[in-house]
């Protein structure tokens, strides 16, 4: 197992599983790239006690978190001319920004 279980919560009423939330930043406890697969136990009881127990495996999908990079000017700053006598609606010079793609999850 994961060690995962503060990352989740299950409503004692419903069964409903959900991801926790870090309260200092509104974030979920959830990183795919350190990994990309967890395995909890559910275990529901009544108050008679009885149990049923159950693995509940959690696939997690990538979201881009890396910082975007401009593609040029190391010096972090960009110049542009657009003349004073342009058409209404002249597109202004274009940035290229991209993103590093999300490294593979540890196994």
């Amino acid at each position: 197992m994961c060690g995962c279980c503060d990352r989740f919560s299950v409503d004692a009423l419903s069964g409903a599983v959900s991801v926790a939330v870090d309260a200092d930043d509104d974030h979920s406890l959830l990183d795919r790239e350190t990994s990309d697969t967890l395995e909890l136990l559910v275990i529901a009881s009544d108050a008679r006690n009885h149990s049923s127990i159950t693995q509940l495996t959690v696939h997690l999908t990538d979201a881009n978190d890396n910082r975007p990079v401009f593609s040029a000017s190391p010096a972090g700053s960009y110049d542009a001319v657009i003349s004073e006598n342009s058409l209404v609606f002249t597109r202004p010079p274009m940035l290229v920004v991209c993103t590093q793609p999300a490294p593979s999850a540890v196994k």
